[in-house]
């Protein structure tokens, strides 16, 4: 298993930064390796919303299917992998902090 742990500090509110963030479609605005993202569920973001998404690795390209399982506003988001070549997970955490937002992100990506 790989596990990867970031923090970073946004100099936003931590309203913004989330809405932002947790906003599927823009994950390939403020993720290096994800190249496309498409919503294949209806209705606003939340639990249970699933989304396809291509990753651009070392030597190849992967689409895999995600699934939002947690999603509470402005302090935890977290989703999984439900199908394609690899299995893992990626959850963030939101906090305020003196001039911004304090994102602290944790993957963990098991490959086949």
């Amino acid at each position: 298993m790989i596990t990867v742990e970031q923090n970073v500090v946004i100099n936003r509110p931590v309203d913004e930064v989330f809405a932002y963030v947790s906003n599927v479609e823009n994950m390939d605005q403020w993720a290096a390796e994800i190249v496309e993202v498409k919503k294949t569920s209806d209705g606003p973001v939340g639990a249970g919303t699933t989304f396809t998404g291509v990753v651009r690795v070392p030597g190849r390209w992967m689409e895999n299917e995600h699934e939002i399982n947690e999603h509470d506003p402005n302090s935890r988001f977290r989703m999984r992998i439900i199908s394609g070549p690899v299995t893992g997970e990626m959850g963030m955490g939101f906090d305020s902090v003196n001039h911004g937002t304090k994102v602290s992100m944790a993957v963990e990506v098991e490959t086949g």
